[in-house]
């Protein structure tokens, strides 16, 4: 496996080029022996690439071995036919990493706004359920908003759900969804990602994530997105892919749906129900495990539920006060039981559900 690390790190050498490589080498060790005359063959390969590549010695990755070896991280190359399909895709790399276990084919991606409003919200949640309880992968980034609602609403109901991540698999990003992060792996999922572990996120690296997303899935759902929306980027790739598009339709007067809506506009698939995906046989009454357990509560957590319990509500202050913990720190816990549906959030007052 180490010569398809040390392929995927080649200096100034693109997934395509590595890809062509591939093609005509037939593996990463036979063109890691061969010889400048034999890469100058290969169609793109200039005599500067040539000599990077013999340059470039399997010691040079050498700590990225080492750190996937210690990590126990699962290494998925272009090799397995398996996933010929997400591979073959322009972006895709010629590996993953990931830890957990993959699906077994690929899933819908669910995708959209960090900011989202409450009937997005809901609508991820109804669309995660039905996927899931339907035995259909739910795909998405682990970003905060639709992506967190629908990565907790598949395991709520025992789906298959996986990460992708635009950041080493050993880093959990954003650090508030750790115990999502880990309930995705321990629940039988997977976190997956085309970046080496310790690699820290980057703005550049999501747009490749959100590439990487459309790849493992059959379609592309985007529940809610502004004009400027990152989502956005993972439609575009959806249609560049030949994936099927679909946008949640809302109202023509909302600002952070004005990006979605215009998805529909462009000739996106509107998503209206279970009907929109019958190709993939979806029923409208899925069996699903209603009321799998998916989220034990921390003692800290157990505190804050224990005290709303008592009092109703409060506020933030109230709270923080209550619990001689400052707001700063007190917010990520709040948003990520509200998350799980224990709390809810209504202005600055909280109460339990």
């Amino acid at each position: 496996m180490e010569y398809w690390i040390w392929l995927s790190q080649l200096p100034g050498i693109g997934p395509i080029s590595q890809k062509k490589l591939l093609a005509f080498f037939g593996g990463p060790l036979e063109i890691y022996l061969s010889s400048l005359p034999d890469l100058l063959e290969v169609d793109g390969i200039g005599e500067q690439t040539a000599k990077k590549i013999i340059e470039f010695r399997i010691d040079h990755v050498a700590g990225i071995i080492k750190q996937v070896e210690r990590l126990r991280i699962n290494v998925r190359p272009y090799e397995n036919r398996i996933y010929s399909e997400v591979f073959s895709c322009k972006r895709s790399p010629v590996l993953f990493y990931y830890i957990g276990k993959l699906p077994e084919k690929r899933g819908v991606a669910i995708v959209g706004a960090r900011r989202c409003t409450h009937d997005a919200k809901r609508a991820t949640e109804e669309i995660a359920s039905l996927l899931a309880g339907n035995g259909v992968a739910v795909i998405s980034g682990l970003a905060k908003g639709i992506d967190s609602y629908a990565h907790t609403t598949c395991l709520k109901v025992g789906g298959y759900t996986m990460a992708v991540l635009a950041n080493g698999v050993d880093i959990c990003y954003p650090k508030e969804h750790k115990r999502l992060y880990e309930q995705i792996i321990a629940d039988g999922g997977a976190v997956l990602s085309s970046y080496p572990p310790g690699v820290k996120p980057h703005p550049k690296y999501f747009v490749e994530r959100n590439a990487h997303i459309s790849a493992w899935s059959t379609d592309v759902i985007v529940v809610q997105a502004s004009e400027k929306s990152g989502s956005l980027t993972t439609a575009r790739f959806a249609l560049e892919q030949n994936r099927n598009l679909y946008a949640v339709p809302h109202s023509i007067n909302l600002p952070e749906a004005k990006g979605s809506n215009q998805l529909l506009a462009s000739g996106a698939r509107i998503y209206t129900g279970p009907e929109s995906l019958a190709h993939l046989g979806i029923k409208n009454n899925p069996n699903v495990h209603a009321g799998a357990p998916i989220y034990s509560l921390t003692q800290f957590e157990e505190n804050i539920v224990t005290h709303l319990r008592k009092v109703g509500n409060c506020s933030f202050s109230e709270l923080s006060h209550h619990l001689k913990v400052p707001e700063l720190e007190l917010t990520p816990t709040i948003l990520q039981l509200e998350m799980h549906n224990i709390l809810k959030i209504r202005g600055t007052t909280i109460s339990c559900r």
